[in-house]
């Protein structure tokens, strides 16, 4: 007989990444969202701290020993949808294949960012969720 049900552990890491990326939408501190309160070095990246010109905003933390990065999507903001559309593939430099030109130039504009606090706050038995 299979097994249809979902394990509570993986049932409890998809409802904690719902709630980051419904976070991430937020103007205020992740502590103060029900459910986030273990949610730890919390770091919004936007055009305030991260000088990136694509408006690209994630927020990034740590969850016990796991670093959690949730994207912020398309908002309704001329700068997102300019992204948006440009749609061509490009090559992907730091891997295989091709990638959404705007995704790409969007993701490099905070990469450095985000490297700098996944080397601040990651422990060796860390994961990393996106």
């Amino acid at each position: 007989m299979t097994n249809h049900f979902i394990k509570s552990e993986l049932l409890d890491q998809s409802i904690l990444f719902a709630r980051l990326a419904a976070a991430a939408y937020l103007d205020t501190t992740v502590s103060a969202v029900p459910g986030l309160d273990k949610f730890k070095n919390e770091l919004r990246l936007n055009e305030d701290n991260s000088a990136n010109k694509t408006d690209t905003q994630a927020l990034l933390g740590r969850w016990n020993n796991d670093v959690v990065i949730a994207f912020r999507g398309t908002e309704d903001k001329l700068s997102d949808w300019w992204t948006d559309l440009k749609g061509e593939l490009v090559p992907n430099t730091d891997g295989v294949g091709r990638i959404h030109k705007g995704f790409k130039t969007a993701a490099d504009s905070v990469h450095k960012h985000i490297v700098r606090f996944i080397k601040n706050v990651a422990v060796p038995e860390s994961r990393l969720f996106v």
